[in-house]
C-alpha cells in the first residue's frame, strides 16, 4: 500500500513549484512592462521639453536672431553668432575691414595693411613691417598716407625755410637733408641748385655747430654721450647719434634692407631706386673729401653719377674721426662707419626732441 504522506508530501512539493513558476514570470512579465512604461513616459516628457524649447525660441525669435538673441537688423548684422554694427547701412566682412565714422577701413591687425585702419574702434596708422609696434597714432599735425607714410611739415625759424618731416615708429626725422647756410657749408658741385634739392653738405664741425679745431681732435669737443646736442639743427631738433641711427635701421628692418626702405623711389643710378617705405626720402646726393685739389662724390660724378648719400652722427671715434651712416645704390643695405671729420663732407638729418 502506498504511503499517502509520502504522495501528498510530492504532490506539495509540485503545487509549490508551479507556484513559484508563475509567480517568477509574472514578475519579469511586470518588470518589462514597467520599464517600458518608464521609457514611453521619459521619451514623452523629452519631447514635450523640446517643443517647450523651440516655441520659446520662436516666440522670442520672431524676426533677426543672432546666436539666439533678437536684435534690429536696420542697425547692426550677425556674423558667425557675434553682433557688429552696419556701416553706412551695409555689412561687411568683420575680420578684413572696420568701420569708423560711417566709412570702412582695413584692419591694422593684418599684416598687409598699410596706412590708415581701424584698430579696437580706433583710427591708426600702419607702417611697413610685422608686428604691432608698427601700428602708430600720427602726432598732432602729421597724416597717415595710404602706404604708411607718417609726414607733415616745420617751419626753421631762423630763415623761414619749411622741411618735410616723417614720422618714424617713435622717432620724428627731417624728411629732407639739411639747407642751413654756414661758413663751412658747400653745396655740391658748387651749385646752389644742388643745395636746394639735396642739402648742404657740411664738415663735421660745422654739422656739430663747433669750432673748426673739432675736426682734427676730440678734446673739448662735445657731445659727452647721453646728451643730445642740436648742432646747426633747427629749433626743437638735434644730431642724431650712431644709437639715433641704429633705432631707425632697426625699425626699417635691420641694415640688410633698411637702405632700400629708406632710399627715395627716383633719381638713383644702376636701378638701385628705393621704396621709400616712411618718408625719409633719402636722395643721392653724394658726399665731399676734399685733398688737394678736392675730390668729390654725388649726383654730377662721371664715375658714380647718384650713386650714394651721406649722413653725419654726432658720434665720435678716439682717431680723432667721427660715424657716419650711408647708403648706396647697388643693394639694399644701410652701412655705419668712420671718418676723418675734416676732409670729408656730409650730409645732416635732424631728429626731433621728445
Amino acid at each position: 500500500m502506498k504511503n499517502p504522506f509520502k504522495i501528498g508530501q510530492i504532490y506539495g512539493w509540485a503545487i509549490f513549484a508551479v507556484a513559484v513558476i508563475v509567480i517568477a514570470c509574472g514578475q519579469v512579465s511586470g518588470s518589462g512592462s514597467s520599464s517600458s512604461d518608464s521609457s514611453s513616459s521619459k521619451t514623452s516628457d523629452n519631447s514635450q521639453g523640446n517643443n517647450g524649447s523651440s516655441s520659446n525660441e520662436n516666440a522670442v525669435c520672431k524676426g533677426a536672431c543672432c546666436n539666439g538673441a533678437p536684435y534690429d537688423n536696420s542697425k547692426n548684422f550677425c556674423d558667425k553668432d557675434q553682433l557688429y554694427p552696419l556701416c553706412n547701412g551695409k555689412s561687411y566682412d568683420p575680420y578684413q575691414v572696420g568701420c569708423f565714422g560711417n566709412k570702412l577701413y582695413p584692419k591694422c591687425s593684418l599684416e598687409s595693411t598699410r596706412g590708415t585702419c581701424v584698430d579696437n574702434s580706433l583710427l591708426r596708422c600702419r607702417q611697413e613691417g610685422k608686428g604691432d609696434e608698427y601700428i602708430k597714432d600720427p602726432l598732432v599735425g602729421m597724416k597717415c598716407e595710404a602706404n604708411g607714410k607718417i609726414v607733415g611739415k616745420t617751419k626753421d625759424i631762423r630763415d623761414g625755410r619749411e622741411y618735410e618731416i616723417a614720422q618714424i615708429g617713435d622717432q620724428i626725422w627731417l624728411a629732407e637733408n639739411l639747407n642751413y647756410k654756414t661758413n663751412n657749408g658747400v653745396c655740391y658741385g658748387e651749385n646752389s641748385s644742388n643745395c636746394n634739392t639735396y642739402g648742404i653738405l657740411y664738415d663735421w664741425a660745422a654739422g656739430m655747430g663747433l669750432p673748426e679745431d673739432c675736426n682734427y681732435t676730440n678734446d673739448g669737443c662735445p657731445p659727452v654721450q647721453g646728451v643730445l646736442w642740436s648742432g646747426i639743427c633747427p629749433p626743437d631738433f638735434y644730431m642724431p647719434g650712431n644709437a639715433d641711427w641704429k633705432k631707425l635701421v632697426d625699425y626699417a628692418g635691420g641694415d640688410s634692407i633698411a637702405g632700400n626702405r629708406l632710399k627715395s623711389t627716383s633719381g638713383w643710378s644702376f636701378n638701385g631706386n628705393g621704396t621709400d617705405s616712411y618718408g625719409f626720402n633719402a636722395l643721392p646726393g653724394g658726399y665731399y673729401y676734399e685733398y688737394m685739389h678736392g675730390f668729390s662724390e654725388g649726383p654730377d660724378n662721371k664715375d658714380n653719377k647718384n650713386s650714394i648719400a651721406m649722413w653725419w652722427a654726432d658720434t665720435q671715434h678716439p682717431k680723432p674721426d667721427a660715424y657716419y651712416w650711408t647708403v648706396i645704390s647697388s643693394d639694399t643695405e644701410i652701412r655705419n662707419n668712420f671718418q676723418s671729420k675734416g676732409p670729408h663732407k656730409a650730409y645732416v638729418r635732424c631728429l626731433h626732441y621728445f
